[in-house]
């Protein structure tokens, strides 16, 4: 299934999240699609002699503008229709909130949110950001964190009670929680909140399936972001039906003895690998996709089982996710430090300026500039509103342009009333 869709409503929903999307980006649409399913599953599944369940974490990495929206406002579409509000008895008034949750804002929300409907999908966007906030003294992310890692890995258990240090307040006990999610960031910013080396150690990584998209995904002229959700789904969820089980009683879906073989000599390889805080969950979540496309291939008529097509395919995905990852984080933090050394260099080049008469100069950065700066920006202290408001700051997205190949031009002003008057810049985006 690497080069095409996989099998069942999963490959119809790829295909349809696929021409909603302004990028071509295929590895958010099979994201959409494998969640979309464990969501419907509601906790009635497992899969293999763990018992796994079949809620998914996927941590989703992309460049800006390379479609994490467009998979979010796909899954909000899907499951806004086929997991809506749950109503009273009038018919009328909901009781529930949606499925879907966009922001969480402490810890104790979120299991109180689990509380009042257990089969959830939180939809985190910037998460790297999110994550380099966790090590702040106090802060309302670490908790939200810790309820969110209390609840992922316990869909078949118990989700405790907790009671919050810094309030008065705390969150009730849940019966096997269904959470899931899909976290989005950008590579520069996730591996910046990886240089603490915290989140492989607490589980928040091995916890996941990364998917690191392709920063080669081509730009559609025409999209349609109104499609109508794939009629076949409802032909699927019939199939679906035919299955008594409940979170209580769940249906085990069945391994061939091949796949059985092929997923566990995927175990005991996991338990061999040197990082192995990074390996540790990879066996459960190979186990968790294998059984996620079997649900989906019932719409083919297939038997509900995991096949070794299946096996191989799920085993693959997470090898890759991980590795995958680990390289994007090693790429992006060498490139983080980088990024530091050249704007030292050109602040200290800008701070040279001051006191003199206003003039333009154009900096090198010796080696990087030389290889880069094709097309040139005027960066000017007078003008602000060049800069994009978001996961970097202005400063980051200077030095940035220094790594990207482009000419700097400086025109250094004296500003009295500012105590860096130089360097308080902004991307005029003007071509030189």
């Amino acid at each position: 299934y690497k080069e095409s869709r996989l099998p069942g409503i999963a490959g119809v929903i790829e295909e349809w999240a696929d021409e909603r999307a302004m990028f071509d980006t295929p590895e958010l649409n099979r994201a959409v699609a494998l969640l979309f399913i464990a969501m419907m599953s509601r906790n009635r599944f497992t899969v293999g002699g763990t018992d796994a369940a079949l809620n998914l974490y996927i941590l989703a990495v992309a460049g800006t503008g390379k479609g994490k929206e467009a998979a979010r406002q796909s899954l909000m579409a899907l499951l806004n229709e086929h997991l809506p509000d749950e109503v009273d008895d009038t018919g009328t008034t909901p009781i529930t909130n949606s499925t879907c949750v966009e922001r969480v804002a402490s810890g104790p929300g979120l299991s109180n949110m689990l509380t009042r409907r257990k089969d959830r999908l939180w939809l985190p966007d910037e998460f790297g950001l999110y994550l380099s906030a966790v090590e702040k003294q106090g802060s309302n992310e670490k908790d939200v964190i810790a309820a969110f890692l209390g609840a992922v890995s316990r869909a078949r258990g118990q989700m405790g009670a907790i009671q919050y240090s810094r309030s008065e307040r705390s969150a009730d006990p849940v019966n096997k929680p269904f959470l899931s999610a899909l976290a989005t960031t950008n590579p520069e910013t996730m591996a910046k909140a990886m240089e603490g080396a915290l989140f492989v150690e607490n589980g928040m990584i091995n916890r996941s399936v990364p998917v690191v998209c392709s920063p080669q995904g081509s730009r559609r002229r025409q999209v349609d972001t109104q499609k109508p959700n794939p009629l076949q789904i409802n032909t699927w969820r019939s199939e679906l039906e035919r299955f008594e089980s409940s979170a209580d009683t769940p249906h085990r879906i069945p391994l061939t003895p091949e796949a059985d073989d092929y997923l566990w000599e995927f175990a005991l390889w996991c338990d061999k690998q040197e990082e192995a805080a990074l390996w540790v969950r990879s066996y459960e979540n190979a186990l968790k996709l294998s059984g996620l496309v079997a649900l989906g291939a019932l719409s083919d008529g297939a038997p509900l089982e995991v096949t070794l097509p299946i096996a191989e395919w799920a085993v693959s995905a997470v090898k890759e996710g991980i590795s995958q990852f680990r390289d994007m984080i090693e790429e992006n933090t060498g490139r983080n430090r980088a990024v530091e050394r050249e704007w030292t260099r050109i602040e200290k080049k800008i701070l040279s300026l001051q006191g003199e008469k206003p003039k333009r100069v154009v900096l090198h950065p010796g080696s990087q500039a030389e290889k880069l700066f094709k097309e040139g920006y005027v960066f000017r202290s007078d003008v602000t509103h060049g800069l994009k408001k978001g996961a970097k700051s202005w400063k980051e997205q200077i030095a940035d342009l220094v790594l990207q190949d482009r000419v700097i031009e400086v025109e250094a002003k004296n500003n009295p009333d500012s105590k860096f008057p130089a360097s308080m810049l902004a991307v005029a985006g003007i071509p030189k």
